[in-house]
């Protein structure tokens, strides 16, 4: 669950680093990350809902005691982070592109 959460975490952090926006804290990116790009409507809106499942999910895995996940549990996870670090990275390139420009 970390290590997934973790994915996510980079690539929607190099995301609103494009915006010139940063924050120390993961819930400060979390924040940054839904006003600036899913309620605008750029990232779907499912996309934001998968995003805050797993910062919840990291939250209880890192700091709930004895609570392990099973790998049952996280494989369906697997594909939808791939995707979601696929899409936050094209979404990065344009950014990019588009200030290039």
């Amino acid at each position: 669950m970390n290590r997934l959460y973790y994915a996510c975490f980079y690539a929607v952090t190099a995301l609103i680093l494009t915006k010139d926006l940063s924050s120390a804290k993961h819930s400060g990116v979390r924040m940054l990350f839904h006003q600036n790009f899913v309620k605008p409507g750029i990232i779907k809106i499912e996309l934001g809902q998968f995003y805050d499942k797993l910062f919840r999910n990291r939250l209880k895995g890192d700091y709930t005691d004895y609570l392990r996940f099973s790998k049952d549990e996280i494989a369906p996870w697997q594909d939808e982070s791939q995707n979601f670090v696929n899409v936050l990275t094209e979404l990065i390139k344009k950014e990019i592109n588009d200030q290039l420009s």
